[in-house]
């Protein structure tokens, strides 16, 4: 999968963030860019990212702290199997629709 666009990117928060999502799961995070933007967009929601990749999350955390958002980001490193998924839009790089997300457990 290729890299969002920044253009994209905010449209995509823009939208979530619309939706004043109490949760946000972004399993494959990364270093959880997304994943920041959309919480910062969003005053109540709280986030949790899931990558493999321990530098990544670390960076994630480092960026979580320096945007003030460490209170309200998890970024944990494991296996996205890990962590149940009943959402009601699951993103990764577009939203899907909970029937969608179900199919894929």
């Amino acid at each position: 999968m290729s890299p969002l666009s920044e253009q994209r990117t905010e449209r995509l928060v823009a939208e979530l963030a619309a939706r004043s999502p109490a949760t946000v799961l972004d399993l494959g995070c990364g270093w959880g860019e997304l994943l920041l933007r959309i919480v910062g967009a969003a005053p109540g929601a709280i986030g949790t990212g899931v990558d493999l990749h321990a530098p990544g999350i670390e960076r994630g955390r480092a960026a979580a702290e320096a945007r003030g958002l460490s209170d309200r980001v998890t970024l944990t490193e494991g296996k996205a199997e890990a962590h149940p998924v009943q959402p009601m839009w699951f993103c990764r790089s577009a939203p899907i629709r909970r029937s969608a997300a179900s199919r894929m457990r």
